[in-house]
């Protein structure tokens, strides 16, 4: 069934309609730089991916499916309008979790050896020792994963493959994964930090979640202890 798809930004490449209308030949897909270009396209487009913002959503007169640029876009992204409205909307949640997790697992490697005073070193010619923060065994090191989504559950058997204990914290997770020893509630975030030698952020951006590490949960860290935010 042939339908037209709008495609504006973020997080878009121009080789998008080409790629699209190959996988799917009766996909028409109309690509622009901005909201305000879109205007008229969006008029009798089935579907969007992008931030349909509310003056270009108003327009749209047989919209049905509008695909989110994110697993979690930012807020404000379900605005109202949309809010009220039928169209679904779907996300890319879980498709980074191998690369993400990855990238997670690069930075506890690299603070559990000391590369990120190394390499700076190296860069420099120089060697001083002195100062530099002694290296963590990760099989006796604890790992506290705030959001266990498909990219927490991924980091933290990434971190178990390693030796590490795994803690979790999760609003709505009722079970933790296998490579996960415990998994607890947002409301005990203060009596976990204290444990961690590394602190790895997977939650969004929302109401709820910001301003959830600040300056007493920092206080509330071991002086040793690494953040890695990825959220």
């Amino acid at each position: 069934m042939a339908f037209k798809l709008v495609i504006v930004p973020p997080n878009t490449q121009s080789d998008w309609p080409q790629k699209v209308h190959a996988a799917v030949p009766d996909c028409t897909v109309q690509l622009f730089d901005s909201a305000e270009a879109a205007m008229e396209a969006i008029v009798d487009a089935d579907a969007a991916y992008g931030n349909i913002v509310p003056e270009l959503f108003r327009r749209a007169r047989k919209l049905r499916w509008i695909q989110a640029p994110a697993a979690a876009p930012p807020v404000g992204y379900y605005h109202q309008e949309l809010i009220d409205s039928e169209v679904v909307v779907t996300n890319q949640r879980e498709i980074y979790n191998d690369h993400i997790s990855a990238h997670i697992m690069a930075f506890v490697l690299a603070f559990a050896r000391g590369l990120h005073r190394y390499i700076p070193q190296q860069l420099d010619r120089e060697w001083q020792r002195q100062g530099l923060e002694a290296t963590i065994y990760l099989p006796e090191a604890k790992a506290l994963i705030v959001g266990v989504g498909g990219i927490g559950g991924e980091a933290s058997r990434l971190c178990a493959a390693f030796g590490m204990t795994v803690l979790g914290m999760d609003p709505r997770r009722s079970s933790a994964p296998p490579s996960m020893k415990e998994l607890h509630r947002p409301d005990e975030l203060h009596q976990l930090l204290p444990q961690a030698d590394f602190v790895i952020m997977t939650v969004p951006q929302t109401p709820q979640t910001r301003g959830m590490m600040a300056a007493r949960e920092f206080r509330l860290m071991k002086q040793t202890a690494y953040l890695i935010n990825i959220g």
